[in-house]
């Protein structure tokens, strides 16, 4: 038998289940929409927590790919990725 999901970490998407959210600063998800997003998830009863990396461009978590990989952005989301997996995960 199969588990639900309870935490996501997603990279410009979507889930259903609790989430912790980055997007980037330039992408197809403008700030707004990522915002709407947000309070769409929120307004349904759900834990989100979104952040959004001002500067940076898709893929920016991406170290294979020198043209957008953002060091210091990436490191900053992987550390809240783990935190938001110890809040949520035990």
């Amino acid at each position: 038998m199969s588990k639900p999901i309870r935490v996501t970490i997603i990279y410009n998407s979507k889930s259903k289940s609790e989430e912790c959210d980055a997007y980037c600063g330039v992408d197809w998800a403008s700030p707004e929409a990522a915002h709407a997003f947000e309070l769409k998830l929120r307004d349904a009863g759900k834990h989100a927590q979104f952040y959004m990396y001002t500067g940076t461009e898709h893929a920016f978590f991406n170290d294979s790919r020198p043209e957008v990989y953002n060091e210091a952005a990436a490191n900053l989301s992987w550390d809240r990725t783990i935190a938001f997996f110890n809040a949520h995960l035990k």
